[in-house]
């Protein structure tokens, strides 16, 4: 949703941290896949773009937490519905998502509310669902 504003340096770190979270649970389910293609959609990325990438895990955080705070706030938001999408927000997934919150200087507050708005979008994304699919 927010991931075209970026710039291409923040958009290859936001894919190698989202990789690290849908491999971290040792299985990827095919709403991670399916998400994590939509995002490459929505940053104009090409899978030559991702399999390309050189850059480490670290240094990835790092550039992120180098955007403006709202920037974190949407990586943050766009990187937790990714955790979340299978239904399993697993331990490491959310020691991955602990680590980030700290290195984007994000307070529990906004942690909360940040992630209370992605389950409440998922709940309206059911909803049309079910009204779509009737």
């Amino acid at each position: 949703m927010f991931l075209s504003e970026l710039i291409i340096k923040e958009k290859e770190a936001f894919m190698v941290v989202a990789k690290e979270i849908i491999e971290s649970d040792d299985k990827i389910e095919k709403s991670e896949e399916d998400l994590l293609n939509s995002y490459k959609i929505e940053m104009n990325l090409i899978e030559d773009d991702i399999r390309d990438l050189k850059i480490e895990v670290n240094e990835a955080k790092h550039t992120l937490a180098g955007m403006t705070t709202d920037k974190k706030r949407k990586v943050y938001m766009e990187l937790y519905a990714l955790a979340f999408c299978d239904g399993d927000y697993d331990k490491k997934e959310k020691e991955i998502m602990d680590e980030i919150k700290a290195k984007f200087e994000i307070s529990d507050d906004t942690q909360k509310e940040l992630e209370t708005c992605v389950n409440e979008l998922n709940l309206v994304y059911k909803k049309i669902s079910a009204v779509v699919n009737e």
